[in-house]
């Protein structure tokens, strides 16, 4: 699981872009749990195609490197905060 970035200095829209993160990484979840599903039913099954992801499996790489950016520059945008704020003396 990724860890949450800390977003402070941004107010209200901290707290929205913060829920919006945590939604979407519920979804990836959440999106996890039915590959897994899938693939234990597809065990059997002769309609899955050896060596093609399913479309599932392409969603949520898609989705895991799309937080991973997302992840790193929240806390690039933090630290700038940070220090902008540490550099003016502003508490």
């Amino acid at each position: 699981m990724m860890e949450v970035p800390q977003l402070h200095g941004f107010g209200p829209a901290a707290n929205r872009l913060l829920e919006a993160y945590k939604m979407l990484l519920k979804f990836l979840g959440n999106l996890r749990n039915l590959r897994d599903s899938y693939a234990a039913l597809a065990v059997g099954s002769s309609e899955t195609i050896a060596g093609e992801p399913s479309s599932v499996t392409r969603i949520i790489s898609e989705c895991e490197s799309a937080l991973t950016f997302l992840n790193r520059d929240l806390g690039i945008l933090s630290a700038s905060i940070a220090r902008e704020r540490g550099t003016n003396g502003i508490s």
